[in-house]
């Protein structure tokens, strides 16, 4: 038997209690704009670089104007390693080995 989880018992409850007249703040749904968030710059403004044709992202002659240095700095070495395909295309099964090397990076200066 399935169950959507989103839909589960504690959703249905606090609906209940909205229809009640109870302000409910729903953080279990996944979207922190929802309940203020500001969205995260960087991390869109790098994918926005790694996915536009690079005439118009990181080989534009505007970029510095455009984007922060850092962002264009890590798109482009983004880039690099997944090609000029962008982030929609498929990758070695093991995910791309520049990404790879960054969380071993990560795990080993974490944990020693």
């Amino acid at each position: 038997r399935m169950e959507y989880a989103v839909r589960g018992k504690i959703v249905m409850k606090a609906e209940q209690m909205q229809e009640e007249g109870r302000e409910i703040i729903y953080t279990n749904i996944g979207n922190p704009h929802g309940v203020g968030q500001s969205p995260i710059t960087y991390y869109r403004q790098v994918l926005a670089l790694c996915d536009l044709p690079a005439e118009n992202g990181v080989d534009h002659p505007d970029v510095y104007k455009l984007f922060p240095k850092d962002v264009v700095d890590r798109a482009r070495e983004y880039r690099s390693a997944i090609g000029p395909c962008g982030t929609g295309a498929y990758t070695h099964s093991q995910g791309v080995a520049l990404f790879r090397r960054h969380v071993a990076d990560f795990i080993s200066e974490r944990d020693g």
